[in-house]
């Protein structure tokens, strides 16, 4: 894509940002620095790294397993525009990582946002590819993450492999048929008017949280960057659309997801408010 940054975000972000919904912005993050909290065994706990691997492979895999029975309840449903509620528009605060299902909650909290952004992504993808009319081409060469490597320990996903190629999103679709423009505008997100011919490429970045749709959550700067490049306009349809999917409560019964088509729009339009804070630090010289 012309005039983006000419490397995919690293893991240690700069600069974050976050929307009302979703609560006050953090000043930092550095994900590949962020210290580990280590959990002590308990006497009767078995302390075999081999039996520690094991364990941890179960709890993905049983986590995982109620994410695709959650998704596959749907029968085939693509939410619409009139299931955003305003209250999931009100500030929620803080993720709160320690009430994740099964001993996710005793790994570091790096780790347990690792698990939980891999089966928003999982819910997401599982959404997307059981579609009532189905989305010609769609696939798992369409799940661009790097993180889409953990869900292989569940048995329908066993032979995924890593993904090697550039994150420009983490998933993508090119709409060559225009199936999934057709579903966004009875979904009430485009305007039939506008974008009844149109054969955009998709690009869906997933967020997700254990908690309620409202909770906030964090941008890096190149996604708030790719978001205003591919803000729509009024002119006419665009060949690029950027969509946020959220995946909420995904450690309840009422898994869900919701989606934010053009959110730099829905950002000027008072929807969504992106707040932006950025501490620059700079040591003394002697």
């Amino acid at each position: 894509m012309s005039g983006w940054p000419s490397s995919p975000p690293s893991p240690s972000y700069q600069e974050i940002y976050s929307a009302q919904n979703w609560g006050s912005a953090q000043p930092l993050i550095n994900y590949s620095n962020t210290a580990t909290t280590k959990i002590a065994p308990s006497p009767q706990e078995n302390t075999n790294p081999q039996f520690v691997v094991d364990s941890r492979v179960g709890e993905d895999r049983e986590f995982f397993d109620r994410v695709i029975a959650a998704a596959r309840t749907k029968s085939g449903k693509f939410p619409s525009q009139e299931s955003l509620s305003l209250d999931e528009l009100k500030p929620f605060g803080e993720p709160d990582f320690h009430r994740l299902p099964f001993a996710i909650r005793n790994r570091s909290q790096l780790t347990s946002e690792i698990t939980v952004g891999a089966a928003g992504e999982l819910y997401a993808y599982e959404i997307l590819s059981r579609l009532e009319t189905s989305l010609p081409g769609f696939g798992l060469d369409n799940w661009h993450s790097g993180i889409r490597k953990q869900v292989t320990v569940h048995e329908n996903y066993r032979n995924l492999r890593p993904w090697q190629g550039r994150e420009t999103a983490d998933m993508t679709y090119n709409d060559t048929a225009g199936v999934f423009t057709k579903i966004l505008i009875e979904s009430n997100y485009l305007n039939k008017e506008i974008w009844a011919n149109a054969r955009p490429k998709y690009f869906f970045t997933v967020k997700a949280t254990t908690e309620k749709c409202s909770t906030r959550f964090l941008l890096s700067n190149i996604e708030y960057q790719i978001m205003q490049q591919m803000k729509l306009t009024k002119d006419g349809p665009s060949a690029e659309v950027y969509i946020i999917l959220r995946v909420f409560n995904l450690d309840k019964d009422e898994i869900d997801m919701r989606v934010y088509v053009d959110p730099v729009g829905m950002q000027e339009s008072g929807q969504l408010e992106f707040i932006t804070k950025l501490y620059s630090v700079i040591p003394s010289a002697s």
